[in-house]
């Protein structure tokens, strides 16, 4: 029998002590993060008073945004979503980041974009609203740990 004769290096002894002290200070964080946040409530708090160390405020329907605002929003206390506010415009797309979520079936997330403000509130299928002349409105999955962008298109809104 013949043994096999690679060895996968620990990480550790590949990167010098200044990267692995940012290493340890991160999982240190990270260790803190989950002995405050063992349910899914306590989690959203915990994001919640870290974003608004970081400069967040709370989302409000209506309320006006600016290139570079940093804004949260809470879903019944038991998910967030946390956004930075682009200098792109619109029709360069969004990009959607996301971490880890419950459950096996990704979230769904409905994307709608518009020549105006009234044609983006209307779904597609209310108010004469169709995907018609252009893909507008888009329902897609957000997996865990993924980096998406939607909608490379030519709308304003």
């Amino acid at each position: 029998m013949t043994k096999l004769t690679y060895k996968q290096p620990h990480i550790a002894t590949e990167i010098d002590k200044q990267e692995q002290q940012v290493a340890f200070q991160f999982c240190d964080a990270y260790k803190t993060f989950l002995d405050q946040a063992k349910t899914e409530r306590e989690a959203v708090q915990v994001t919640v008073e870290m974003a608004e160390k970081a400069g967040f405020k709370p989302f409000s329907w209506g309320m006006p945004l600016k290139s570079g605002d940093k804004i949260y929003y809470q879903n019944r206390n038991k998910s967030i979503i946390l956004a930075v506010i682009g200098s792109a415009p619109i029709s360069e797309g969004v990009r959607i980041l996301a971490a880890f979520h419950k459950g096996t079936k990704n979230p769904l997330v409905t994307i709608t974009f518009g020549e105006s403000l009234s044609e983006v509130e209307s779904m597609v299928g209310e108010k004469g609203a169709s995907n018609d002349h252009a893909a507008r409105q888009f329902t897609v999955p957000v997996p865990s740990l993924s980096d998406q962008e939607w909608g490379q298109t030519g709308f304003r809104y």
